[in-house]
């Protein structure tokens, strides 16, 4: 069976074009298989999940190839008529981590994903958890594409490049901002403010009881982040849990250094691009502080070697094919 005939169906819990990093990450992964010549689409399911979903999936040919992400596949187990036909699933991040998830939300998840053909992790936090409870899975990173731009100039301008929930992390990057008020910084925050209201609202009366309206826009989603990070002297990232953080390695990629809580991407990153935060973000201080760490952090975002995503697209077609029988070799 020749690539070209080979298929591909990504499942997609709702719309694919959301701008988070799971959607991100699923979009160009189809791309980079469509550009390596593979018969690769992604089938949006509803989300929640009906019950006509699963038929949905069943009613796909036998030969296709199903690849679910890991945000569904749960629930479309779950449902009275769930599929039986083996499929492998994407694992971007874990239920368990959302806010006001049950005790045992993380023995459920696991005991789902133990049913899967195969599972591709997307971060090491989360492969790591999965290999604890005995489950065994391919680690295929996130790939990055960007191109550094010119050194920023002026006071320093911190990106926060979020969706705006709880997990991220925005109020507590406010408070900490708003002690160093003495010092000339600005921050811009790009991400949706619609998939939790309650949140975003907190964040906005935040920045105007906090006396931050001079130095902090929420500039909802961009469909193009480049001018953002070029803009940018070092993008600022506080999540509370963080399965990998795709846009640390994309700041990079834009030639811009990272200002982090710990997350997955870091330690794929160059030393010399990464100032970890602990939970209080007291690191911010001595960025903003002193231009000789500003200037090295930024030095030390030139030139990485980081994953593309065909990179990313020929590990996660190399697990799909052992299990399918299928030479790889042509990719």
């Amino acid at each position: 069976m020749s690539t070209q005939e080979r298929r591909v169906v990504l499942l997609s819990p709702g719309d694919p074009e959301q701008r988070t990093g799971g959607y991100l990450f699923n979009k160009r992964l189809v791309q980079a298989w469509r550009d390596m010549g593979l018969q690769a689409e992604i089938l949006p399911l509803s989300w929640p999940l009906m019950e006509t979903d699963a038929a949905r999936v069943r009613a796909l040919p036998a030969d296709v190839c199903l690849l679910a992400d890991g945000l569904l596949w749960e629930s479309l187990r779950s449902q009275s008529q769930g599929i039986q036909r083996p499929a492998s699933v994407l694992v971007h991040s874990l239920r368990a981590w959302e806010p006001g998830q049950p005790h045992a939300a993380l023995q459920e998840e696991q005991a789902a994903l133990a049913r899967a053909q195969a599972l591709i992790c997307t971060g090491p936090e989360v492969q790591a958890i999965l290999a604890q409870a005995g489950l065994e899975s391919v680690l295929a990173l996130p790939g990055t594409q960007g191109t550094p731009g010119p050194a920023p100039t002026g006071a320093p301008h911190l990106l926060c490049a979020a969706t705006v929930t709880e997990r991220k992390g925005h109020l507590r990057l406010l408070n900490a901002l708003a002690k160093l008020k003495e010092l000339p910084w600005t921050l811009s925050c790009v991400g949706s403010l619609s998939r939790e209201p309650q949140t975003a609202k907190a964040l906005l009366q935040a920045v105007d009881t906090l006396g931050l309206t001079n130095r902090v826009r929420l500039l909802g989603e961009s469909s193009d982040m480049t001018p953002h990070y070029h803009r940018a002297h070092a993008v600022v990232h506080a999540a509370h849990h963080e399965a990998f953080g795709m846009v640390l390695s994309e700041a990079v990629a834009h030639g811009r250094p990272v200002l982090s809580t710990p997350a997955g991407a870091l330690q794929f990153l160059p030393v010399g691009a990464v100032l970890a935060l602990d939970e209080q973000l007291s690191g911010l201080g001595a960025y903003l502080r002193d231009p000789a760490l500003r200037e090295a952090l930024h030095h030390g975002a030139q030139g990485a070697d980081l994953p593309t995503w065909p990179d990313t697209a020929r590990i996660i077609w190399r697990a799909l094919t052992v299990l399918k029988r299928w030479s790889c070799d042509e990719l």
